[in-house]
């Protein structure tokens, strides 16, 4: 597997807005960062495009929180040391 498209799988599972974008729109971010900053193949393109978004939300979802990136907003985490999934941090906040 191509260097880039382990980086983009990365940042799919840590950073929420890059998912959400992914979720929203595959072919147009995954463009967009094809002709900004990862060089990707027509090939990757292609299967990243066809992968179910839902695969990187549930990535997510099973990681350690400290993994996650931060919102902007957000400076720190309650009960930073703690260690809790993604999903774990999603149900407090829905409280």
């Amino acid at each position: 597997m191509h260097k880039n498209v382990e980086t983009l799988i990365g940042r799919l599972a840590t950073d929420r807005s890059l998912r959400n974008r992914f979720a929203e729109a595959p072919e147009a971010l995954l463009a967009e960062l094809s002709e900004r900053e990862l060089e990707l193949t027509s090939v990757e393109l292609e299967a990243l495009a066809a992968t179910d978004p839902e695969a990187f939300h549930r990535l997510a979802g099973s990681l350690d929180r400290r993994l996650l990136k931060a919102p902007p907003s957000v400076e720190a985490l309650p009960g930073a040391g703690a260690t809790q999934t993604a999903a774990d941090q999603e149900q407090e906040n829905d409280r």
